[in-house]
């Protein structure tokens, strides 16, 4: 009868100890939650550090960077949702199929985040970018030109906060951060976008 009763408690014991040295077990719980976590992270749950947005059919999700969409297949990343640059008036100008991006050596230089994001943005839309200075002084090997040109400009310049076109030139004048939102708005233009 003893034999029974430890033959007994020995089986429970087997029983008791089996669920954690199951491989499938083990396996299936490891792939379960692997699969909640990344569903999870897909949804977004337990943080909100991601922020999604619909504009105008457009999908934007806020990154570290930015707000990112997709146009076709490719990705951009603006700093100011078109909602927020609504009250941008954006003057029409003929761009042609290639532009010259002027802009003062003094404050920025041809490698310029601004002077890149235009390039960029322009490229995406097959018009050929090129920097240009308004005058020679740490200038380097680049042209120097002016709204009088003959070419097609789009001129970054310093001075009150406004977009608008002086002679061959679409002047995006203003501090650094409005001229920011003056790159978001007219690249959400060529874009489609807005």
């Amino acid at each position: 009868m003893k034999e029974a009763f430890l033959g007994k408690s020995l089986q429970r014991k087997k029983e008791q100890v089996r669920w954690y040295k199951n491989k499938k077990f083990l396996i299936s719980l490891v792939g379960i939650f692997i699969i909640l976590v990344m569903v999870g992270s897909y949804l977004n749950v337990g943080g909100d550090n991601e922020k999604r947005v619909n504009y105008g059919g457009y999908n934007f999700i806020k990154t570290d960077k930015g707000w990112m969409t997709y146009i076709g297949n490719s990705a951009f990343l603006f700093s100011f949702m078109p909602k927020d640059l609504e009250e941008i008036n954006m003057p029409q100008f003929n761009l042609g199929n290639k532009i010259y991006i002027l802009f003062d050596p003094e404050e920025r230089n041809e490698a310029s985040y601004e002077v890149q994001r235009l390039s960029y943005m322009l490229d995406y839309k097959g018009i050929k970018a090129f920097p240009a200075c308004i005058k020679e002084e740490k200038c380097g090997n680049i042209p120097i030109l002016n709204c009088d040109s003959q070419n097609s400009i789009i001129y970054l310049k310093s001075g009150n906060n406004k977009a608008y076109i002086d002679k061959n030139c679409l002047v995006f004048e203003g501090d650094k951060e409005y001229q920011s939102k003056l790159i978001d708005r007219f690249s959400y233009g060529l874009l489609g976008v807005m």
